[in-house]
Order: structure tokens, then C-alpha cells, then sequence
């Protein structure tokens, strides 16, 4: 049956709400124990939004955009689900470098995890969602 070859071949894990909602809070420590768990699960799809507000942060800075029209924009760590969907702009914010910095190399940690047990992340794209100082 095709339908099932292609349903199993792809286990696809996690939603945006979740990583902002409990993901957002983990260590490096508590991540190495999910991608485990997702590994003998056959979970071989997972989400892996980790440190996207860091990629975004320099993409914004390359456009001219200040720290202060940057501060404006990103939420804080619990409300991050609703900034990617362009829901809301820094409530709960801003949010610090260190939180920038620390969220990027955990993503790295993340990433090597995942693909060395052979699968393939889900990395965030443009959602749209944009600074009010572009407009600048």
C-alpha cells in the first residue's frame, strides 16, 4: 500500500506553540534526552526552531535596522510562538543578547544531535513577520 510507505516514512514531531509554550526553557541537557527519545521513537522529522530570533536579529541588522527597532519587535521567550506568527510584537520583551546567543548555540547542539541520528530537521523559513522599522 502506498499510503502507508509514505506514512511511515516520515514522522514528523512538534508544533510552533509547543516550542515557545515548554521547549523554550530547556538546557542543552533536557534536549539531548528529547532527541533521544525521538530517535527510539522513530521520530526521523523533528521541528527545530531553536535560536531563529539570533539568524533574524543579523538579517535585520544587515537592513539597517537598529537595537532599539530590534527590541521593539522580538517577544520574550514565552510569547515567541506568537511573534513567528506575527500575532504580536515584544510582549514580554525584549529580549537580551545573551538570550540571542545562548539560543544559537544550543540550535548548533540541536542540529548535530538530529542529523546524527539521521534526521532531518525542520528549520524555520520567513514567516512574514516583519519590524515596524523597515519601514524606516
Amino acid at each position: 500500500n502506498t499510503f502507508n510507505l509514505v506514512v511511515s516514512r516520515f514522522r514528523y514531531y512538534q508544533n510552533v506553540c509547543t516550542v515557545s509554550y515548554s521547549f523554550v526553557w530547556w538546557d542543552w541537557p533536557r534536549w539531548e534526552k528529547e532527541i533521544d527519545w525521538m530517535a527510539l521513537n522513530g521520530i526521523n522529522l523533528p521541528l527545530a526552531f531553536t535560536g531563529q530570533e539570533a539568524v533574524w536579529q543579523e538579517v535585520y541588522r544587515s537592513l539597517g535596522l537598529n537595537e532599539s527597532e530590534l527590541e521593539d519587535f522580538f517577544s520574550g521567550p514565552a510569547f515567541l510562538a506568537w511573534n513567528r506568527m506575527a500575532n504580536m510584537d515584544k510582549f514580554g520583551g525584549p529580549l537580551p543578547q545573551s538570550w540571542h546567543v545562548n539560543q544559537l548555540y544550543l540550535q548548533f547542539k540541536i542540529l548535530e544531535r538530529m542529523r546524527a541520528f539521521g534526521m532531518i530537521p525542520v528549520l524555520p523559513a520567513f514567516s512574514g513577520n516583519i519590524p515596524q522599522g523597515i519601514l524606516r
